[in-house]
């Protein structure tokens, strides 16, 4: 750490990554005006903390409603209500699932 900074994670983070990570990501076009895309994530068991693998799907389906205009409906975490990500028991980053639409509008 140099001088000055603060080490956040501290040695508890030396060597604490897990043995394997994947990711694969697909997209459709399913005719003129519907698209879908599905992403899968594996991240191995973490060692210091104790997290087990996981495995988070996310998936989107988008409307192209005209050239400039597109709505989606994304899901997060789709399988899992809560993602184990990060940190020491007490105080680890989870993320739950989640639900969004998302207008796009391009000039």
């Amino acid at each position: 750490v140099r001088p000055g900074h603060a080490d956040i994670a501290g040695v508890s983070q030396i060597s604490n990554d897990p043995r394997s990570t994947a990711q694969l990501r697909s997209s459709w076009d399913l005719g003129r005006a519907l698209e879908a895309d599905l992403a899968v994530r594996y991240v191995g068991h973490i060692p210091n903390f104790e997290i087990p693998a996981t495995t988070v799907v996310d998936a989107r389906v988008g409307w192209r409603l005209d050239p400039r205009f597109s709505l989606s409906f994304v899901v997060q975490n789709l399988f899992d209500r809560d993602a184990v990500e990060f940190g020491a028991a007490n105080e680890r980053a989870v993320f739950g699932r989640s639900y969004f639409l998302k207008l796009r509008w391009q000039v």
